[in-house]
């Protein structure tokens, strides 16, 4: 058998006996003078108290132990067609309080961890997001740069185009000094000769 189940099943058992022992007492204490009347007195609130906050399985043993102490302590081992009617109610209502007792539970237990799965999820989507918002923050600064690079490169081709015409008007003007010189020294060698 698995350790924990055996575990888990040992703990029910224990806390039904004890829960049940708590119904006897009262009922010894302060319901002795009842005899066989009102049989499950102590019974039904212990029963619904240990489904409440247990498990089925706890609140069907206490309902199981519930029976027998009252069949054979209280009842005597003797139970006429109205005790086993009220015996069959109490017994079917135990197991429908612990059904629904332990249903409950087994719920809020299952809420629980959905509750601190989503707490897990918010912790890392809010992780993502600042993850996210740095992302969008750093591509907005090289967005801006990117920006400021285009400006300056636009201002140094507007230069350079201004230093282009610059340099072709100093060719043309340079290619037309040196046809004149050509044509001066032409001139000058024509009126030597």
């Amino acid at each position: 058998m698995n350790k924990n189940f055996v575990k888990i099943l040992t703990k029910d058992v224990l806390s039904a006996i004890l829960f049940t022992g708590v119904a006897v007492l009262v009922r010894v204490i302060f319901f002795g003078g009842l005899g066989r009347g009102i049989p499950y007195l102590t019974f039904y609130p212990t029963v619904a108290l240990v489904a409440m906050f247990g498990t089925l399985r706890s609140g069907a043993l206490v309902t199981a132990f519930s029976f027998f102490l009252t069949y054979l302590w209280i009842q005597q081992g003797y139970l006429s067609g109205v005790e086993w009617m009220a015996e069959v109610v109490f017994v079917s209502s135990g197991i429908v309080i612990s059904f629904v007792g332990g249903r409950k539970n087994n719920a809020q237990s299952e809420l629980e961890i959905a509750k601190s799965e989503l707490e897990l999820k918010n912790q890392e989507i809010s992780k993502q997001n600042a993850q996210l918002l740095n992302e969008v923050a750093a591509r907005s600064k090289a967005d801006k740069n990117l920006k400021l690079s285009r400006k300056e490169l636009d201002q140094k081709i507007k230069d350079l185009e201004i230093i282009n015409e610059l340099m072709v008007g100093r060719e043309v003007k340079m290619v037309e000094l040196k046809n004149e010189i050509e044509a001066l020294q032409k001139q000058l060698a024509e009126k030597s000769v």
